[in-house]
């Protein structure tokens, strides 16, 4: 888990401002059905920036590549992760509606 936490912090900071915006979306319609459309947004999000780390840095990989962690490994960890953050992050939005 560690590894993929460390994979992750290459792309942090897009994939929280995607989360908070999906949280403020949230608050501003007032309403939970929103909620299946943000989630297709939010794995939309999550796939382009696997693409920008995928596309152009690459070479980061083989850090990764060496501890014995294949692509799939790291996209799949780093995808589960950033979902669950989402999830968490939504569920206490909607708590506080």
């Amino acid at each position: 888990m560690r590894i993929v936490l460390t994979f992750y912090r290459n792309i942090l900071i897009p994939s929280l401002v995607a989360s908070l915006v999906g949280c403020y979306t949230l608050v501003a319609v007032g309403g939970t059905f929103v909620i299946p459309t943000l989630f297709m947004i939010k794995v939309a999000t999550s796939i382009l920036l696997g693409l920008y780390i995928h596309i152009f840095r690459s070479e980061q990989l083989y850090f990764f590549f060496n501890l014995g962690y294949s692509r799939v490994r790291l996209y799949v960890g780093t995808l589960i992760f950033d979902v669950a953050l989402w999830i968490l992050l939504i569920t206490l939005t909607s708590f506080f509606l």
